[in-house]
């Protein structure tokens, strides 16, 4: 509801009641909904702050900067992590991408956390933030990586849907790679193959 002093009232009311709390969901809830209202200060020692926080109240702290539009101080947070050599959910830096990505002028932070994405061992992504990544490197014209992200969905197991096939033959065709593309579009059942086109032309 985006009420961030209603948020603050109700964690008050819950550190007093010993069946809800401690909750690190509650906590977290209400650290997201005042960085999204922009009524959180980060603190002046953020290496000191990050060292002694745990990851999900980082994460909350992120996601409400981003969703408040306040993407230098979700920046700021996450360079001061990757300094103290700790990483966060792969989801985290697939939203901060995402918001960065529609901005042409930080395409040099945008490649910094693709890079940071690239090597994660532990890297798991939804279909929605794999694909909406795919739609970023596109406008960045990092084509490899958007075949990179493809193959590793596919190989991850799970089947990639319609958006996600159109995502890539949409960077195939930005490319100037129309076999490729005609290779892909051949996959499909014949009555998919018209369609698919009129959304990429």
């Amino acid at each position: 509801m985006d009420l961030p002093q209603r948020a603050l009232q109700t964690f008050c009311w819950a550190q007093k009641m010993p069946h809800l709390y401690p909750d690190d969901r509650i906590l977290t809830s209400t650290v997201e909904v005042l960085a999204r209202k922009r009524e959180l200060k980060l603190p002046v020692n953020l290496e000191k702050f990050t060292s002694l926080t745990n990851r999900s109240l980082i994460e909350a702290m992120v996601k409400g900067f981003v969703k408040g539009g306040s993407l230098n101080l979700a920046w700021k947070l996450l360079s001061v992590v990757k300094q103290s050599k700790r990483m966060l959910g792969p989801g985290i830096y697939a939203k901060v991408i995402l918001e960065l990505g529609k901005n042409p002028d930080k395409h040099i932070l945008v490649e910094e956390l693709l890079g940071d994405l690239g090597e994660r061992d532990d890297l798991n992504l939804s279909q929605q933030d794999c694909t909406a990544i795919m739609k970023v490197c596109i406008r960045n014209r990092k084509f490899e990586i958007v075949e990179s992200l493809f193959y590793w969905f596919k190989q991850s197991g799970r089947d990639p849907s319609v958006v996600m096939y159109t995502t890539l033959l949409h960077s195939r065709y930005s490319e100037n790679k129309y076999m490729e593309a005609l290779a892909l579009v051949g996959k499909w059942r014949p009555g998919n193959v018209s369609w698919i086109f009129l959304l990429i032309v």
